[in-house]
C-alpha cells in the first residue's frame, strides 16, 4: 500500500478533487491487512483505557482568595466573605484552607461514587469496592454529617434518597460497638444537623436490631448480633468474652436516640452498663477496669489493664456521658475521676533516654512497656474534663504522641510503640499505620487548653 500523506490529501480538497483521485486514499488502508489490523487493534486499546481506566477531571486549583466562595453563615459580620472583625490576610488564609480540606473531600467522595457507591468503602489502589461492614454503604452513612456542613446540596441530595431506601433486615452478624459508632452515630448526627425524620426512623430501626445483643443475665451486651435473626454472642477467641471499649463506648449514641424518639429503651440498656460497672469493686485495680467482662458469668477475667486497643474508648465516655447528662451523674464522673488517679498511680511511665511520658499496659501481675497509637486519645481527654491537675499530663502526654510521627522517617506513627528500658526511648513494635485521624482533634483540644 501507498504511504499516507496527508498534505496532498488536504491540497485534493482544497481543489476540489475527490478523495479517490489523491495519492493516498483512505480507502487504502481497507486494501492493506497490516494497515487495517493496526487500526483495529489501536481501537482495541483506545476502548480498554477508557472503560477500565476512567480519566477523572482535575479539580480546578486555587489560584488565590479570590477563587474561593465563601459559605454563607460561616463568618459573621462579613461582607464579601471577609470578615470586618477580622484582618483581610488571615481570614483569606482560613478560607484557601477551607476550600482545599473541601476540594480534598470532593475527590474522596467522587472516587468512591464512581468506583464503589453503595459498598462500604473504596479500595484507592485497586479502585475496587470494600464491603468490611456489612455492605450497608459505611462511607455514606458515616459522610452525611460531613456533607452537610461542607454544604454540598447535590450531593445530600442523594445520600438522603439513598438512606429512605437502605434496608438491614440482612443476614449478617454486626458488630454491636462498630454498627453503633459507625451506622447509628451517623444517622443521628445525619438528623441532628438536617432534622430530617428518615435519618431518626433509620436509626431506629438499625438500633432495634442491635437490641438482642443486650439480652443477657448480666445486661453487658454480645459483642455481635445478626441484624436479621437476632442471634447475639461474643468470639470464641475470647472465651465468650465482652470488651471494655465496646460495651462500654455505645453509651451516647443510644441515650442521644432516646432523647430524640421518646423511648426510653435506648438509654436503659446502655444505663444499665454503667450502673454494673460502677457497683464493681475495682479498688484492687486502683480504679480502673480489666478489658474482658463475660456478659454469661457477670465478672471480669483477667487483670489486663489498657489504654489501647481493648479498653481505651470506656474511659473517654465516661467524662463525654457525664456531659452529655448536664454533668449531674455524679456516679459517672466518680468513676472518671477514680480511673484518672489509676492512671496516674500506676500505668503513666517514662522513657529512659528522653523522660518522654507514656502510658503503659498492666497484664499478669506486671506492666507492659508498651503504648499503642490508640491510646493518644488520652491527652484530648485529659484537656477536656476541665481539671487543671490534668493539664500537664495531657501536654506531655501529646508531646509523645507527636514524637511517634517525628521520629519516624515517613513522618507516620506506628499502630503500638514498644518501650524499652534500654538506648531509645521507644522502637515501632508494630510498624504499620491503620489511619488513626482522631490525633488531628486532641492535638486541637489541648491547644486550646
Amino acid at each position: 500500500g501507498r504511504d499516507l500523506d496527508w498534505t496532498r490529501m488536504k491540497r485534493s480538497f482544497s481543489q476540489g478533487r475527490p478523495l479517490g483521485q489523491t495519492s493516498c486514499s483512505v480507502f487504502a488502508i481497507f486494501k492493506n491487512p497490516f494497515l487495517l489490523f493496526s487500526l483495529l487493534l489501536l481501537s482495541l486499546w483506545i476502548f480498554v483505557f477508557i472503560t477500565f481506566f476512567p480519566n477523572e477531571p482535575p479539580m480546578k486549583p486555587i489560584q488565590s482568595p479570590d477563587d474561593v466562595v465563601a459559605q454563607p453563615g460561616i463568618f459573621e459580620n462579613t461582607e464579601n466573605g471577609i470578615s470586618s472583625d477580622v484582618d483581610t490576610p488571615m481570614i483569606d488564609g482560613v478560607l484557601l484552607k477551607q476550600q482545599a480540606v473541601k476540594e480534598a473531600f470532593k475527590h474522596t467522595w467522587d472516587g468512591y461514587v464512581y468506583y464503589a457507591w453503595g459498598s462500604d468503602e473504596l479500595k484507592p489502589v485497586s479502585k475496587k469496592r470494600g464491603g468490611g461492614w456489612g455492605n450497608l454503604a459505611a462511607t455514606i452513612i458515616d459522610s452525611i454529617d460531613t456533607i452537610i456542613i461542607m454544604d454540598f446540596p447535590k450531593e445530600y441530595e442523594r445520600v438522603l434518597k439513598y438512606v429512605q431506601d437502605i434496608n438491614f433486615n440482612i443476614d449478617y452478624d454486626a458488630s454491636t460497638f462498630e454498627t453503633t459508632i459507625r451506622y447509628l452515630g451517623g444517622l443521628l448526627s445525619a438528623y441532628e444537623l438536617s432534622g430530617e425524620d428518615v435519618f431518626l426512623e433509620k436509626a431506629q430501626e438499625l438500633a432495634d436490631r442491635l437490641l438482642p445483643a443486650f439480652d443477657t443475665p448480666s445486661g453487658i451486651p454480645y459483642s455481635t448480633v445478626n441484624l436479621k435473626s437476632g442471634k447475639a454472642s461474643s468470639p470464641s477467641w475470647s472465651g465468650g468474652t465482652s470488651f471494655l471499649s465496646e460495651f462500654g463506648s455505645i453509651q451516647l449514641e443510644f441515650r442521644y436516640l432516646s432523647h430524640k424518639s421518646g423511648d426510653p429503651i435506648y438509654a436503659e440498656k446502655v444505663n444499665s452498663i454503667m450502673d454494673t460497672m460502677a457497683d464493681i469493686d475495682v479498688s484492687s485495680h486502683g480504679g480502673l477496669y480489666p478489658v474482658n467482662y463475660h456478659p454469661k458469668r457477670g465478672e471480669f477475667q483477667g487483670d489486663f489493664i489498657t489504654f489501647g486497643a481493648r479498653g481505651d474508648s470506656f474511659y473517654e465516655i465516661l467524662l463525654k456521658q457525664w456531659i452529655q447528662g448536664g454533668k449531674k451523674e455524679n456516679k459517672l464522673k466518680n468513676m472518671y475521676d477514680g480511673a484518672m488517679k489509676g492512671l496516674n498511680e500506676r500505668l503513666i511511665q517514662k522513657s529512659s533516654q528522653s523522660q518522654l511520658t507514656y502510658i503503659a499496659e498492666f497484664k499478669s501481675g506486671k506492666l507492659n512497656h508498651k503504648m499503642d497509637h490508640l491510646a493518644c486519645f488520652t491527652p484530648g481527654m485529659l484537656a477536656l474534663d476541665g481539671d487543671s491537675d490534668h493539664l500537664e499530663l495531657a501536654k506531655e502526654l501529646m508531646y509523645t504522641c507527636y514524637q511517634f510521627y517525628e521520629r519516624n522517617p515517613t513522618g507516620i506513627a506506628p499502630e503500638i510503640a514498644g518501650f524499652s528500658r534500654g538506648g531509645v526511648d521507644f522502637f515501632n513494635q508494630a510498624p504499620h499505620y491503620l489511619l488513626r485521624p482522631g490525633l488531628l482533634v486532641i492535638t486541637k483540644l489541648v491547644n486550646i487548653a
